[in-house]
């Protein structure tokens, strides 16, 4: 269970910190404390089971899916770290005889690990400089937005997705939570100062609403870009390996801008109906956010050099796809460029320059260091690869395809917008209980043989299922942001339930709806 202890804001309100939130950066490595040795005694007894199963496959395709289960198991009771979990599968697939051990590991040279690495540094200088709460509280500082509560909900939501496109959902809400408590600190003393606009209906829903708001937005504005989270860069990945069809940095964001969009709104409708609240002092409000902004001062070097950084990353993580629709596909430059700026090359680049710009800081030498960037999140990249290589051992040993060919059997050649259903639902039912990462790890590699055998679209199936593994928004244990907001002691569950349930209905039909139009067109 989340403990919280007391801290201080920048505004100087007693606020609660979240264990959760200042390890914000470990979520892959975190453990339950409830029944580990449960987990590992059920996923060795699951994995054995399966290993002496009469399944009617050969050894290898044996090997992967008994491998495969027990990791899912250690992967949804958190027995053991996560990226601990799936590095142990890979160990388990070579000594079992999956394969040998190069061509089990090959898939570990993915350049996608490059763009994590880089991409995580980027978002760790921006945190480290305070690049990323000026611009949080420049977005809440304007006066029209402490008018209403629909309002400060949009702009505390909005901010979430803005800064969730580029760094991680659980470092943006934990950046983001002092900011809401201190708010939610200053209702609470204009309750107990008797203020007739305070009632505490009004304190208590708007304090939830906030809460949701940071989270929510923080998952929705995580699918915007292929940096955005984890899961992204999974999806994409094993999309392109099942297909041979490369999707761009700008090619992700054009397909996403429009369920993004939608679900914002929709945010922003779903968390007021759910947590409705009448009028409150809002003075007193936009006092805080102003107060905070002063506590910064005046912008840095530093924070303008990371800046500076960000944004030629992204304009040459986006080069490729500008180029391609300028000149067309085939086109020399075309292929030059899509050889040459490749998302992972870039990002460590991007990365690399950090270390070399000065910070004009006596506190940092350079605007990232070894000491500082070496915290980056180690635990997700290698999660990452050895999910990638369980995937690969899916495809390689035959197994994906006996699989999806069962299941696309059972379905009785149901069309695209069927298996789309089922991915969907499967996706996002297994992330309210699992990490995302997790989720997408397990199922999109079973999905994908499914679209493929079915004739129907790999890319819309893959795609949707990527983004309904990110979206888990009813349970504490959905995503590590869920946890931290839960965790600050203001949100009750029954609310967070009730207005999750709501939101992953909608989340549902949006990207059914939307993703098969804009895979369409856009491939």
């Amino acid at each position: 269970m989340t403990t919280t202890r007391p801290s201080t804001s920048s505004s100087g309100s007693s606020v609660p910190a979240t264990d959760a939130s200042i390890k914000s950066q470990q979520s892959p490595g975190k453990t339950t404390k409830k029944g580990p040795t449960i987990g590992l005694i059920v996923a060795a007894v699951v994995t054995v089971a399966m290993l002496a199963a009469p399944l009617g496959v050969t050894w290898p395709q044996q090997v992967v899916a008994a491998v495969g289960v027990g990791v899912v198991v250690l992967w949804f009771t958190e027995a053991l770290p996560l990226a601990i979990s799936g590095l142990l599968g890979v160990a388990l697939l070579i000594l079992l005889g999956a394969g040998s051990a190069n061509e089990i590991v090959a898939p570990m040279g993915s350049t996608t690990l490059l763009t994590f690495m880089g991409a995580f540094m980027i978002a760790q200088a921006m945190l480290i400089h305070g690049a990323g709460r000026r611009f949080a509280l420049f977005l809440l500082s304007f006066d029209w937005v402490c008018k209403r509560p629909w309002r400060m909900i949009a702009a505390f939501g909005g901010t979430s997705a803005i800064l969730s496109t580029v760094i991680s959902n659980t470092a943006t809400v934990a950046m983001l939570l002092p900011t809401a408590m201190g708010i939610i600190a200053v209702l609470t003393r204009a309750l107990e100062e008797g203020d007739h606009r305070a009632k505490r209906s009004n304190v208590l829903q708007l304090s939830a609403g906030l809460l949701l708001a940071l989270t929510y937005g923080s998952s929705v504005g995580g699918m915007l870009t292929p940096i955005g989270s984890p899961p992204n860069l999974i999806g994409i990945e094993f999309v392109e390996e099942a297909t041979g069809i490369s999707i761009g940095f700008f090619d992700w964001m054009l397909m996403m801008l429009p369920i993004g969009v939608v679900l914002f709104i929709a945010m922003v409708i779903i968390i007021p109906v759910f947590n409705p609240s009448g009028p409150l002092n809002t003075a007193a409000l936009t006092d805080v956010i102003k107060s905070e902004q002063r506590s910064l001062g005046a912008i840095s070097f530093a924070e303008r050099a990371t800046i500076a950084v960000l944004i030629l990353t992204a304009i040459a993580w986006m080069a490729p796809s500008f180029v391609r629709i300028a000149f067309g596909a085939d086109a020399d430059i075309s292929i030059w460029f899509a050889e040459r700026f490749n998302e992972g090359i870039i990002a460590i680049t991007g990365a690399a320059l950090l270390f070399i710009i000065p910070a004009r800081s006596a506190e940092h030498p350079r605007l990232l260091t070894w000491k500082t960037g070496k915290n980056i999140d180690w635990g997700t990249i290698m999660l990452f690869a050895s999910g990638i290589i369980l995937g690969a051992a899916l495809q390689s040993t035959g197994l994906a395809e006996v699989i999806g060919g069962g299941v696309a059997g059972m379905l009785g050649g149901a069309g695209t917008f069927a298996i789309l259903i089922v991915a969907v639902v499967m996706a996002l039912a297994f992330s309210e209980l699992a990490s995302n990462t997790a989720s997408t790890l397990v199922i999109v590699p079973i999905v994908l043989p499914i679209a493929l055998a079915s004739g129907a679209d790999p890319i819309t199936i893959g795609l949707a299922a990527t983004l309904a593994a990110t979206l888990g928004f009813m349970l504490p244990v959905s995503t590590t942001q869920n946890a931290i907001v839960y965790g600050s002691g203001k949100l009750p569950l029954q609310k967070m339930i009730r207005t999750g349930i709501a939101f992953d209905i909608v989340s549902i039909v949006v990207i059914m709806l939307i993703m098969p139009v804009m895979s369409s067109l856009l491939f």
